[in-house]
């Protein structure tokens, strides 16, 4: 247990802090963007209707996504401290597992934090009742039927997952690449060193 904690206070120390504020910040004003264009709407509006459109394909695909990707890319840009890690396991499973642990929490943490700087920043503008809103009744009106079975919490429970589950997909496909490209470079160097050593025999 100390080790792994150790291990994970060195990737700390290598972890590009700066990152982490700027993303934050860059969430903080796109999900402020947001709270204003749903506070603009001419219709009755909740925080249910805010979660939608943070949600969506758009803010999905051109936010979200992307900044998680720069986040995992920092991790595991500390390339030399990884190798350091993987050397202080006794096997490459206990390596692996570390990392798919930490991708999960890291998942786990962005998608909190986006949701929570969406609840802050709409606590005191938008209703939480557990209603659907005249918006999105109006907006959703091709899915009356899938609103009037299902809760905006439940909606917002099963959302924030599939959010989880999405971005932790995409963070295990950046740590298979980044465990092809490591096993390359390994391979790279060492056929360098016997070509090196072979010549140097000659």
């Amino acid at each position: 247990m100390n080790k792994k904690t150790r291990n994970h206070e060195l990737i700390k120390v290598f972890y590009n802090k700066n990152i982490n504020i700027f993303i934050f910040i860059l969430l903080s004003l796109y999900s402020l963007d947001l709270l204003f264009s749903t506070v603009e709407n001419d219709l009755e509006t909740n925080v249910y209707d805010l979660l939608m459109k943070i949600t969506g394909f758009l803010p999905l695909s051109y936010i979200m996504i992307p900044t998680f990707l720069i986040i995992i890319t920092v991790h595991f840009s500390a390339g030399e401290v990884q190798n350091y890690i993987a050397f202080r396991f006794k096997s490459k499973r206990q390596w692996y597992q570390m990392n798919v642990i930490f991708i999960a929490q890291l998942t786990a943490i962005f998608s909190l934090t986006v949701v929570g700087i969406m609840l802050l920043q709409s606590a005191f503008i938008l209703s939480f009742k557990n209603n659907w809103s005249e918006f999105a009744l109006s907006y959703y009106e091709n899915y009356a039927t899938f609103l009037s079975n299902y809760s905006p919490i439940l909606y917002s429970i099963v959302t924030i997952i599939l959010l989880w589950l999405i971005l932790f997909l995409l963070g295990l496909i950046y740590f298979l690449i980044f465990l092809w490209t490591r096993e390359y470079k390994i391979f790279c160097v060492n056929r360098k060193f016997h070509r090196k050593r072979k010549t140097l025999s000659w």
